[in-house]
């Protein structure tokens, strides 16, 4: 069992991996739409309910095993790899109107509250991984956190570069909102 999800880990990893190295392609930039930036937003959204249903399994049972340690770090490394693609997506759009710019940010915070909630969930797993010594949970979380907290300040801060003038101070307060829950959780993890 543990090496049927070690091997499904590693084909998640693996598959992510080439779907980020495939859509590099030639160098050129590759101009993306408004769609496309919403369209990521809708994945992270998956993203994170996938990432808070898999803590969810460990509150419910109480136990954190190997298969849901390796869930966590799966569903926080996918969706780390999320965030990023949807950073360069944001980029290669370019700056937003400004009925793209608020759609784009509502879309965000309207996930906000999940993220959050994914996060709270994440800090009291740590005390589930103590009574379960599982070696290596915390540290393998604490990476994985400051991973996501790396994707996502750089999302954050290519949406704010993207923003119209005026939308600029709701994309920081957005940025500063999430920033500071998986920071919370670093803590925790630290």
């Amino acid at each position: 069992m543990v090496q049927h999800s070690l091997q499904l880990l590693f084909l998640s990893l693996f598959a992510g991996s080439l779907v980020s190295l495939f859509s590099v392609g030639s160098g050129e930039p590759v101009k993306r739409t408004v769609a496309t930036v919403e369209a990521d937003i809708a994945t992270i959204a998956t993203q994170v309910e996938s990432l808070d249903s898999t803590i969810d399994a460990i509150d419910a049972l109480g136990v954190l095993s190997l298969t849901s340690a390796l869930g966590v770090h799966s569903a926080t490394l996918v969706l780390a790899t999320t965030v990023d693609s949807a950073t360069n997506d944001v980029k290669a759009a370019g700056v937003a109107n400004e009925t793209d710019g608020n759609t784009i940010l509502n879309s965000i915070q309207a996930i906000v509250p999940n993220i959050e909630d994914a996060l709270t969930k994440m800090s009291s797993a740590k005390a589930v991984a103590a009574i379960a010594a599982l070696p290596g949970f915390t540290a393998m979380a604490l990476s994985d956190l400051k991973t996501l907290n790396d994707s996502a300040t750089a999302f954050a801060d290519a949406l704010i570069a993207a923003s119209p003038a005026d939308l600029v101070s709701t994309g920081m307060s957005i940025k500063t909102t999430v920033v500071s829950a998986i920071a919370s959780t670093i803590a925790v993890y630290s």
